[in-house]
């Protein structure tokens, strides 16, 4: 057959084109060159840190494990974290915070960590993605960046088996306030990767 046609169901259009509560609110990228360190920390909303290259380990509360290349770690609201690098082999990550998002996750702990070499390909789209739209700032990119993330959250609830629960947002950020943070994390150091990725 040289035609085939897939058609929404009409009956769950509703919930098919609605858009979801929770909000990117900025992207970084980051490489560990010696020259910073990272301290525990907490945030009002969720980050999800994904591992390009390197290796080194993350904290979260008082639990440390070993992360590198294709490691996403999923840190809920409120919850007390950090990274630390190898020195010999640098982290090199980006990560995505996002508003009024919470993975309720199957073993009750408030974070996820998963190696992705068979869903790699698909983060590196929509991490790199987010990453170069919220750099360049072209016409519509918030929608873009948006919709790219709740795709990106959808698929991460399906392979994790981890559902997601929608939280009230206990600040709101005006979205100037969005693009200002974004831009602000993009320093030209961090920005070599975006660089890379045009080429």
């Amino acid at each position: 057959m040289g035609n085939i046609r897939h058609s929404f169901n009409t009956s769950n259009q509703e919930t098919t084109f609605s858009q979801m509560p929770y909000r990117l609110l900025y992207s970084s990228y980051s490489k560990y060159e010696q020259d910073w360190e990272s301290y525990p920390h907490t945030h009002y909303f969720s980050e999800l840190f994904y591992v390009l290259n390197g290796c080194g380990s993350f904290i979260v509360e008082e639990e440390s494990f070993p992360i590198r290349k294709q490691n996403l770690i999923i840190i809920n609201p409120s919850i007390r974290h950090t990274e630390v690098s190898d020195k010999n082999s640098p982290l090199e990550y980006i990560v995505l915070g996002v508003e009024g998002l919470n993975f309720l996750i199957y073993n009750d702990k408030e974070y996820l960590n998963i190696q992705c070499e068979d869903f790699s390909e698909n983060l590196d789209f929509y991490f790199h993605t987010i990453l170069r739209e919220m750099d360049e700032q072209k016409e519509s990119y918030e929608t873009i960046c948006q919709n790219l993330l709740e795709a990106l959250i959808i698929q991460l609830s399906r392979h994790t088996g981890s559902p997601v629960e929608m939280l009230p947002s206990s600040k709101r950020l005006p979205a100037n306030a969005v693009t200002q943070s974004a831009s602000s994390i993009l320093t030209s150091e961090k920005t070599s990767l975006l660089t890379h990725l045009r080429s």
